[in-house]
């Protein structure tokens, strides 16, 4: 019986032993998984700090978003861009991200512009950043065009702090807290660039004489065609065009155009259009590439509150919350500039009229409710979008009112006493001014790239793009 009890001893704590050991290979399988366990945790963490600037990036305030690259505006001022960057319109040293990339950019941005091979930004303290593709003239070269790219954005200098900007299609305009009107674009001569292709010209084109003309400048849009549209601190408006740059770049004219000839006039001559629009021709000799500005000024508007152009048309906001725009030959008829020729002269002109935009049935708004005002108006080369107080949108489209055959002037005859030549255009899609409103809303911003991309940022922060088309 001892025996036995020794026996069963000895079983009992060679069990003992047995189990110690197995407690213990628990024990470090329990803490292997409590290590795994953390080093799980540990990736999860990396994780969200490589997520964290995405999580942590301010509300977007305004966005540019053009054919694959996009340009974005939050509310703390900084810019971040992403899509592709084969013209260096992202602003980085980048050649194509989904990733959003920082700008670098010192101070805060208010504003940014598509230029159409450039970008622009606006800081709170008037500095202007530009980056992309600069479009220059050589100097003493005619009209030989170079390109020069600027990766990263290039501050403009010797201008002084700028109040309002306006960029489309590599032009320029914007007014300084001096005071003076700064213009820019792509027909400028290189020699006048020392940075970026841009540089400050205090009218340099207008003489001296007539600067009068142009003072008093608050706020400066920059049209889809090349004009330059102005809004005085008193609510005048009047418009400009460097004749060089529309030979250069085949733009019409949205105003009626007097006769070249110069004959014996010196520098300045007006021409009466109508009731509702004054023009006149500024010659400029001492300029080698602008022989002339033509200059209209929009007669019986004292009430001025905000203006848009495309390349057709321009629309006037006043505020007494009346929109209105110039429908002309030169609006029907279209890309068909040719037909506006008349017999007396051989000039395309622009012959039309103010008409009234009727905001309440565009927008639906009953009889017993008050119209949202305007807030901000954006033109594209063929539409324009409006924002509306109530973060609202809706959009200018040119669409077929009619087709028909028209009869034009094609030069003047050469031989005394005959009339000139005449030839019929052949199924001419006569054009009118349509408006619809846009299923969008709670839209604080809207911006674009001067072509067919519009784009909208809501309250939240989401943005929305909205592509138009030449159709």
């Amino acid at each position: 019986m001892v025996k036995n009890n020794k026996y069963v001893l000895l079983i009992g704590m060679i069990l003992a032993v047995f189990a110690v050991v197995c407690l213990s290979k628990a024990a470090d399988t329990q803490q292997m998984s409590e290590e795994t366990d953390v080093s799980f945790s540990s990736e999860q963490e990396l994780e969200d700090i490589q997520e964290t600037p995405e999580a942590e990036m301010p509300v977007m305030a305004d966005i540019i978003i053009g054919d694959n690259y996009y340009i974005a505006l939050y509310e703390d001022g900084s810019v971040w861009s992403w899509g592709n960057n084969e013209s260096c319109k992202l602003g980085v040293r980048i050649d194509e991200t989904d990733i959003p990339q920082k700008v670098d950019i010192t101070g805060s941005v208010v504003k940014i512009m598509d230029g159409g091979r450039t970008i622009w930004a606006l800081t709170d303290v008037g500095d202007i950043y530009v980056w992309g593709e600069a479009v220059l003239r050589e100097p003493e070269k005619g009209k030989r065009i170079i390109t020069q790219q600027y990766i990263t954005p290039v501050k403009l200098e010797d201008i002084p702090p700028i109040e309002k900007l306006s960029v489309r299609n590599n032009h320029a305009a914007a007014v300084g807290n001096d005071g003076e009107l700064y213009l820019w674009g792509v027909i400028t001569p290189a020699e006048r660039f020392p940075s970026v292709g841009t540089t400050k010209i205090i009218l340099k084109q207008v003489q001296e004489d007539f600067r009068e003309l142009v003072t008093g400048v608050q706020d400066v849009n920059v049209g889809g065609g090349g004009n330059y549209c102005f809004m005085r601190d008193d609510g005048t408006v009047f418009l400009m065009m460097f004749r060089q740059t529309c030979i250069d770049k085949g733009f019409g004219y949205i105003f009626p155009n007097e006769n070249e000839e110069q004959k014996d006039i010196t520098y300045y001559w007006p021409y009466e259009i109508s009731d509702q629009v004054s023009g006149a021709v500024i010659l400029n000799p001492e300029d080698d590439l602008y022989d002339s500005v033509l200059y209209w000024e929009c007669q019986n508007i004292m009430d001025a509150d905000m203006i848009s152009s495309d390349e057709y048309t321009m629309f006037l906001y006043k505020e007494d919350a009346t929109l209105c725009y110039w429908m002309s030959d030169r609006a029907k008829y279209h890309k068909c500039t040719w037909l506006t020729s008349y017999a007396d002269d051989g000039l395309e002109h622009g012959m039309g009229q103010f008409e009234d935009v009727n905001i309440r049935e565009i927008m639906n708004i009953p009889e017993n409710e008050p119209v949202p005002r305007i807030i901000d108006m954006f033109s594209n080369c063929e539409n324009t979008l409006f924002l509306t107080d109530n973060g609202e949108l809706f959009m200018s489209s040119y669409i077929t009112d009619r087709i028909a055959d028209v009869e034009y002037y094609t030069k003047f005859n050469p031989d005394p006493g005959r009339l000139p030549l005449v030839e019929t255009q052949k199924n001419v899609e006569l054009k009118r001014i349509a408006f619809e409103k846009l299923d969008y809303y709670d839209i604080v911003s809207i911006n674009g790239d001067g072509q067919y991309h519009f784009s909208a940022v809501d309250s939240k922060g989401n943005y929305y793009h909205i592509k138009a088309s030449e159709e």
